[in-house]
């Protein structure tokens, strides 16, 4: 017996308006033809509804039968009703494999007669849902049972509702001028929990003075922020000539391009320029390195402060452990407006037994005078290069 292929056509029904219309796509329903012998639905004006309230919700596997091997029965249409503007697939499925079934889309014209309005494709086709939200699938060519699914086309996900911008500028507080060059990083507030930096959220002030996060580079949900300046660990991020500064908390909503007050920066009281560490001596009594800086007073007024040498080792007594370690004692320096310190010299004996690849960098940080040293730190340096020990070697810089 000769079998011909199934053909099905989507037919966009226009002016059916006020249908009823499902919006969560449900599971699958199965339905069947109502009279799979006969020719009571096959034509448009005749097609069998599944579209009439309360209409069938998509996804559905609708099971039929055609006879057109010497009967009557050639074409079935059936009735569907889904959202308007939605995507629908139409799927031919037939019991036994064989030629790949024919779909094309159909509309009505006012004859109610179907006309094609789409070039065929082999098994599936996928239309738009009219404004009226009906549309009819035709199946014909085929003798015997057929099986059509019906499914709506999966949507894109929603993108995250994301802020627009961040923006806000770094200012001298004295001179008002932009400062350029210092780091800044977004901290996230949640109510009741103290605010977190955010990863990943690392920006550099511009010849401008600008910082900022923009929804290109940084998808940031809505919600509370504030802004840390001139204050992130480790210290390379951090600009010795300023202080540092964190931003009240504020809002940014979805798609708002916040614009934050200017963030003033003190500048510091001191500057520090230093040596870095040179190591003598390989002896039995192991080696000294020496380091050394100069403190100038950047202030129009008198500055007492106390100066000490800090020591960041590792490997030192401990593998895999970091320690810190200040040298003894510490510097008490008078510098009028403007002036300079002598060189202020520093030395430390690293320890002789550590492990291969331990290394030691020292810093030198300057504390307000009428504190106790380290309650108020005024400025702080690299000294560097650092050292490093080398088994058979000893120590030595790099």
């Amino acid at each position: 017996m000769f079998k011909r292929k199934l053909l099905i056509n989507a037919i966009l029904l226009t002016g059916l308006a006020g249908g009823f219309y499902s919006s969560a796509w449900a599971a699958t329903t199965t339905v069947l033809e109502t009279n799979p012998a006969g020719n009571d639905n096959d034509d448009c004006p005749s097609a069998q509804s599944f579209a009439t309230p309360p209409a069938i919700a998509l996804p559905i596997v609708l099971k039929g039968a055609l006879d057109t091997n010497g009967g009557t029965d050639t074409d079935d249409y059936f009735e569907f009703q889904a959202e308007p503007g939605t995507q629908v697939t139409v799927t031919a499925k037939l019991p036994v494999s064989g030629i790949p079934v024919l779909l094309d889309a159909n509309d009505r014209n006012a004859l109610g007669n179907c006309e094609n309005i789409a070039p065929s494709a082999p098994d599936t086709i996928t239309f738009t849902v009219p404004d009226g939200g009906s549309f009819v699938v035709h199946a014909a060519g085929s003798d015997g049972a057929y099986q059509l699914s019906l499914t709506k086309v999966a949507e894109p996900p929603v993108p995250p509702a994301v802020v627009g911008s961040i923006t806000s500028k770094v200012i001298d507080s004295i001179t008002g001028k932009p400062v350029k060059g210092i780091h800044a990083s977004l901290q996230s507030c949640i109510k009741r929990l103290p605010c977190e930096d955010i990863a990943g959220t690392d920006v550099w002030s511009d010849s401008k003075g600008v910082i900022e996060w923009t929804d290109n580079d940084f998808q940031l949900a809505p919600g509370n922020f504030k802004i840390a300046v001139n204050a992130k660990e480790p210290s390379y991020y951090y600009d010795s000539n300023y202080s540092s500064a964190t931003t009240a908390k504020f809002a940014a909503a979805a798609e708002e391009e916040k614009d934050v007050s200017d963030i003033a920066l003190e500048g510091k009281k001191v500057s520090i320029s230093t040596k870095g560490c040179t190591v003598t001596g390989n002896g039995p009594l192991g080696s000294i390195c020496r380091f050394s800086a100069v403190v100038t007073n950047k202030t129009a007024a008198a500055l007492k402060a106390k100066v000490e040498g800090v020591l960041h080792g590792y490997n030192l007594y401990e593998e895999d452990d970091m320690a810190t370690v200040k040298t003894t004692p510490a510097y008490t320096i008078s510098l009028k407006a403007g002036a300079k310190s002598n060189t202020l010299s520093f030395q430390f004996f690293p320890p002789k037994d550590v492990i291969d690849g331990a290394y030691i960098c020292p810093s030198v940080e300057v504390s307000d005078g009428a504190k106790s040293f380290g309650q108020k730190i005024l400025a702080s340096a690299w000294a560097f290069p650092c050292i490093t020990y080398n088994e058979g070697f000893g120590w030595s810089s790099n």
